[in-house]
């Protein structure tokens, strides 16, 4: 063998295992691979070996951190999760939401959530409008109460909803029934804004506003931050920050409660 062959090898080898370690990286932050074959048999990949759970194509699948939700070629609605497979419907699901660490799913407005642990019904009639996060549920009873589904446990936030909130993966902002804007937290509710704010952002840990006197604010991490006397138009968040273009036009961003210039000028575009 050449020298150069011999070099063309080693070099395919280094990639191939390149490829195998990005491979192995995203999956010990994602702890369950899913696939379909070339005749569209459903596989998962885990704790390092490959297995076929279903042996007909299934019509749809949704994958979590741990787990893959997928209703199968009967129609029926199946969870694998470490190993087994439970049957946890026998019709298809009006809605399903997946999520790393919760599964929700919504059959004849009955509200179904799966955690990581069992699957169960949490709520036997919810309004259309719900969001689920990460680790948040939150949601319009029928009673117009407005609850949040947390660390299993099921919670009254308002009594009389009014149906306006904004929610992420571990924080929900809405109008309460007094037309003030609160937020949920932490497993705590405070008042952020005597009159309401039509104009929300929110994002893992943040909420971004402004408020009835056109001030612009941030809430991030339990603390509120004054960032502007003046209504920012241009704001956009991410997880744990945010970015805006201030009234002269620079690009500034919050993160860790500082305030930092990204830009003295507007970028050509940006993405979060």
């Amino acid at each position: 063998m050449s020298i150069f062959t011999q070099a063309f090898f080693m070099g395919k080898l280094i990639q191939v295992l390149f490829i195998f370690l990005c491979f192995a990286f995203a999956l010990k932050a994602q702890q369950i691979a899913v696939f379909e074959d070339d005749r569209r048999h459903l596989f998962v990949f885990e704790n390092l070996g490959i297995k076929k759970i279903e042996y007909i194509p299934v019509s749809r699948y949704y994958v979590g951190k741990e787990y893959v939700a997928y209703i199968n070629n009967l129609n029926e609605f199946k969870i694998y999760y470490k190993g087994k497979k439970y049957l946890i419907m026998s019709t298809p699901p009006d809605t399903i939401v997946a999520q790393d660490y919760l599964l929700g799913y919504v059959q004849a407005n009955q509200l179904g959530v799966f955690n990581g642990r069992e699957s169960r019904t949490i709520q036997t009639w919810i309004e259309p409008q719900f969001y689920l996060g990460d680790s948040l549920f939150t949601f319009i009873d029928n009673f117009q109460a407005f609850r949040v589904y947390e660390n299993e446990e099921n919670k009254k936030i308002e009594t009389w909803a009014t149906g306006q909130f904004w929610a992420h993966d571990n924080i929900a902002a809405y109008v309460g029934n007094q037309g003030d804007l609160k937020v949920y937290y932490r497993g705590e509710t405070r008042v952020l804004e005597s009159y309401k704010s039509d104009y929300v952002k929110i994002a893992k840990d943040i909420i971004a506003y402004n408020d009835y006197k056109d001030f612009f604010k941030i809430f991030s991490a339990g603390e509120q931050y004054d960032m502007e006397n003046y209504k920012v138009y241009q704001y956009e968040v991410g997880n744990g920050f945010a970015v805006y273009y201030n009234n002269i036009n620079e690009w500034i961003g919050f993160y860790g409660g500082e305030r930092i210039q990204l830009l003295p000028t507007k970028p050509k575009f940006f993405n979060i």
